[in-house]
């Protein structure tokens, strides 16, 4: 092969790139979401960060999930209702299991800590019937204690 037809190849080989790169970027325009040094808006239905391995760190779609990489164990922040009235905190362990959970509903407001298997064990809470109370189950689900002594 001479210099002629090595020349020629090169050529056409950089006219199939100069085409390509032109008609993907009219195909497709790249993506401006920061203008004068601000971002505006990003849509988008999920948004996930990783590290370096590729383990889920937060993920944040309806709702936030923070999770840390060598276990189980997240965080939550969700709305659990079709009509988005009742908001929710949730805590897992490095186990996977439930450990505490926090709501705000139309019909009052909630924590509850559970056990190592997920079950609640103590409840302090807020309903528009009973101010304010606190709760104690035992092994059976069945309450043990409950505060203010007067409401059944």
């Amino acid at each position: 092969m001479d210099n002629k037809q090595k020349l020629s190849y090169m050529v056409l080989g950089a006219v199939i790139m100069a085409v390509g790169i032109g008609l993907g970027a009219v195909v497709s325009p790249p993506l401006i979401a920061q203008r004068n040094g601000v971002f505006d808006e990003i849509r988008c239905k999920i948004l996930t960060t990783v590290d370096e391995k590729g383990n889920e760190l937060v993920t944040v779609g309806n709702g936030i999930m923070i999770r840390t990489p060598s276990s189980k164990a997240e965080i939550m922040l969700s709305t659990h209702r079709v009509e988005d009235k009742d908001v929710a905190i949730w805590a897992r362990d490095r186990n996977g299991n439930f450990v505490m959970q926090v709501v705000s509903s139309e019909s009052g407001n909630f924590i509850n800590l559970m056990n190592k298997i997920g079950e609640r064990r103590i409840i302090l809470g807020s309903t528009v019937n009973i101010p304010g109370y606190i709760a104690v189950r035992d092994g059976a689900n069945k309450i043990k204690w409950f505060a203010p002594k007067n409401i059944p």
